[in-house]
């Protein structure tokens, strides 16, 4: 997506969106790699979660969702409001 032309008029539920596009990402390359316990996204005992990513990645990808029918759907009620 090209940052001169979001998805999202509101900054915040894009950078959302971003973040939700990143973390689907992430997941779908780790499930690709080898899980020897090897690999310096694990070596490096950093981990920030307590929760699997794809756990993490399916909750960011509900909380955008829920985020941009919320929008969505206040943007119909505004409209019907207008008219």
């Amino acid at each position: 997506m090209n940052p001169q032309n979001p998805t999202h008029a509101d900054p915040l539920v894009e950078q959302l969106r971003i973040l939700n596009e990143a973390a689907q990402n992430l997941e779908r390359q780790w499930s690709l790699t080898e899980d020897d316990g090897n690999h310096p996204i694990v070596m490096s005992n950093k981990y920030p979660f307590d929760e699997s990513f794809d756990e993490i990645a399916a909750a960011i990808s509900e909380w955008y969702q829920a985020t941009a029918n919320y929008q969505s759907i206040e943007n119909t009620d505004l409209q019907t409001q207008r008219t």
